[in-house]
């Protein structure tokens, strides 16, 4: 009787094991095919002039949901640094000065497109890098 057991008990394991390897590998499948991420690594040469730069999700993409925003780079004086959903409707506002270095972690974010502007105060030279990644659903 004993010797039965074990080999119940064996059987029931290893069913067991292979039950939750597939539903993990099953719920992981669903996952990739569901989610996509828009990957977008601008670098901008700044000047004493407005700058406007817009970025888009990928054509796979569909309802934008969070994003998560890094900007960095070096500026001669003071400038101001704008991102938001379109041209006129700013989301955020930086200053910037010297070193810079901003990062946003997933802001919620439903808008297809993201605009930067970058507005001289007193600066006349510098460089802007934006690492941009937008995360949505898949089409």
């Amino acid at each position: 009787m004993n010797r039965n057991f074990r080999k119940i008990a064996v059987s029931i394991s290893i069913t067991s094991v292979v039950l939750i390897l597939g539903g993990v590998f099953m719920l992981w499948f669903a996952l990739e095919k569901s989610f996509w991420l828009t990957t977008r690594n601008i670098c901008v040469e700044l000047s004493d002039q407005e700058q406007l730069v817009m970025i888009s999700i990928d054509e796979q993409a569909t309802y934008p949901n969070s994003m998560e925003l890094k900007m960095t780079g070096t500026i001669n004086g003071h400038g101001l640094l704008k991102f938001g959903w379109s041209d006129t409707s700013f989301y955020r506002s930086d200053t910037l000065r010297d070193d810079f270095n901003i990062h946003y972690e997933r802001l919620d974010w439903y808008s297809d497109t993201c605009y930067f502007k970058y507005v001289p105060l007193t600066a006349t030279k510098g460089d802007l890098n934006i690492d941009c990644k937008i995360f949505s659903s898949r089409k």
